[in-house]
């Protein structure tokens, strides 16, 4: 070292092959063994003493079933009903009854009438019951709806022809729900006695078929745009009950849930049983995880050392510090619990592999405090028992969608000032998506402009307003306070410039039958919101088949223009 400045060297060994074989250079043969065990000893890989690992765990679960269910949110005056849970839970909550959409869906109607005919037939019943039954529950030859090339050709095809299977189901079932069949007075069926065994065993192939409600109440919340209910296990004394206040439909699990007060009524249910298990602890990994001995070369799929993570940006540095530091200090206990109940861990004793056997308490309790994270626990619990379980939600693993029925876009117009419910895609009366956009354009393209030409020799044409599509249905605010400032959006409906009538929606989430549609105007941010109807279909635990129709809710596209203008100066049309 010079008075002027110094040099810093360092000397590195790496091994080097002088020979054509290169095997052993990749085998990295090491000479000295006890090299790579002195540099383990002075990093501290020796120093277990005071660390030992977990081997074995016994663990004892409390779990209570659901058993009751009850649609709407906490002020609903629906009445909460028994849930045995041979239907999965969304199926229960997004299904719409078949039987409620008489002489719309053809092709779901027109199966069914045939499969009621087999049955029938096969039963040995006369020829004329069958055609008696096609008289009274035929198919109506005419739709009004959307009377499109399709529904004409399917019309042809079994109007006056099939029974109406829709029309039979609400004939057997006068409630409206699954029950017991009562067989409508006519057709005369008193020459064959055997006419309700095969009403019952087509009205269970039907239920079995289409998923049909038993809650008159439908838990679809029309003006939040998304589903509300509860749901109730008993408990050793009392009842937890779990509300779901804002599901958008699609998947359903335990964050969807807050812990309830309103009784259901599942007290003095089933008792709470214990499930107890001893196995082994499973060390956690994942991809990218660091290697766990300090001489092994790890994967190189996910490289932690080029995170960019910079003094400020705490989440990273923290991602970085548990994988490099806390990423093998995990295990999994694996216990399979049956779906569609509550779970309380009451004993977990760990036996590590020096033999010694520790009982972990709750977090909360090791604590002391509320400062710990409460992961996997429910909101608005009242006392902290309460919240001490984890929810498994009686749910399908894998759930097919079919393509969506209907689609309606709720946009905000700057321009307009106006919020928009721009119905895409309704449903047919054949039960096949049909666009508006489209069926718009080919009407547009059919039927030219009936407005005469214009005489006048000026250059523009005032007009009050202009034209909009009419799958464009507008939302106005209304105030629905005295003070004015709580706000609605109300659903309106546009007028046809030539006859001067309404145009009314076409589809079912924009139907105003049951009362005007009014929603909150916050469920109508400047992203927008999109609704669609679609079938969904899956297998449940006991194997059984299940289709519904459901709706969910999603976040838009942002903002829309519809092209509506007031007071506006258009170029003279010529004739």
């Amino acid at each position: 070292m010079s008075g002027e400045g110094s040099i810093t060297t360092w000397t590195r060994l790496a091994g080097r092959s002088r020979r054509s074989d290169m095997r052993p250079g990749l085998q990295a043969a090491v000479h000295d063994p006890l090299w790579l065990l002195a540099r383990q000893r002075q990093l501290g890989a020796f120093r277990g003493e005071d660390a030992p690992t977990p081997v074995g765990v016994a663990i004892e679960v409390e779990r209570t079933k659901l058993t009751r269910y009850r649609p709407g949110g906490r002020g609903s005056a629906a009445a909460a009903v028994d849930y045995d849970g041979s239907i999965p839970l969304e199926a229960l909550v997004e299904q719409e009854p078949p039987q409620l959409d008489i002489g719309t869906r053809l092709r779901l109607a027109a199966e069914a009438g045939l499969r009621f005919a087999d049955i029938l037939a096969a039963a040995g019943a006369p020829a004329a019951l069958v055609a008696q039954y096609v008289r009274q529950f035929a198919i109506d030859p005419a739709v009004t709806p959307l009377p499109d090339a399709d529904t004409a050709r399917f019309l042809q095809l079994t109007a006056g022809r099939i029974a109406d299977g829709n029309k039979l189901y609400a004939a057997f079932h006068p409630g409206g729900a699954p029950g017991t069949v009562v067989v409508p007075p006519a057709p005369d069926a008193s020459g064959f006695p055997g006419i309700a065994q095969v009403a019952a065993d087509w009205s269970a192939w039907y239920e079995s078929f289409a998923s049909t409600s038993a809650v008159a109440q439908s838990p679809w919340q029309r003006d939040r745009l998304e589903y509300a209910f509860a749901v109730a296990a008993p408990e050793s004394e009392g009842e937890t009950v779990l509300e779901a206040s804002g599901f958008e439909g699609g998947r359903l699990d335990w964050y969807a849930f807050d812990v309830g007060a309103r009784a259901l009524g599942a007290a003095g249910g089933p008792a709470p049983t214990t499930v107890s298990a001893t196995m082994l602890a499973a060390p956690v990994s994942y991809g990218g995880m660091p290697a766990r001995r300090w001489f092994e070369f790890e994967d190189a799929v996910v490289n932690l050392a080029k995170v960019d993570a910079g003094a400020p940006d705490l989440a990273r540095m923290l991602l970085i510090e548990y994988s490099s530091l806390y990423g093998n200090d995990h295990f999994i206990v694996p216990l399979e619990l049956e779906a569609g109940g509550l779970c309380r861990v009451t004993s977990l004793v760990i036996t590590d592999n020096f033999g010694g056997r520790t009982k972990i308490a709750h977090a909360r309790d090791a604590a002391g405090g509320d400062t710990t994270p409460r992961l996997f626990e429910l909101s608005g619990a009242v006392d902290e028992a309460s919240s001490r379980f984890l929810f498994l939600a009686p749910t399908p693993a894998n759930v097919l969608e079919g393509v969506p029925l209907e689609d309606v876009r709720f946009v905000r117009d700057e321009m307009a000032n106006v919020v928009w419910a721009v119905e895409r895609v309704v449903e047919g009366p054949t039960g096949q998506p049909v666009d508006r956009f489209e069926a718009y354009q080919t009407e547009r393209r059919r039927t030219p402009e009936t407005t005469p030409a214009t005489l006048t020799s000026a250059p523009n044409t005032y007009r009050i307003q202009t034209g909009v599509p009419p799958h464009w249905i507008p939302l106005l605010p209304v105030s629905v306070s005295p003070s004015g400032h709580a706000i609605r959006l109300q659903l309106r409906e546009m007028l046809d410039p030539e006859s001067g009538a309404p145009i009314p929606p076409q589809g079912v989430l924009l139907d105003t039958s049951a009362g005007p549609l009014e929603l909150y105007e916050e469920e109508v941010p400047r992203a927008g919101a999109r609704v669609r109807r679609a079938y969904r279909s899956t297998r449940w635990v006991d194997g059984s088949s299940h289709l519904w129709l459901a709706r969910t809710k999603t976040v838009g596209r942002g903002e829309g223009s519809s092209g509506l203008r007031f007071d506006a100066l258009e170029p003279t049309e010529r004739a």
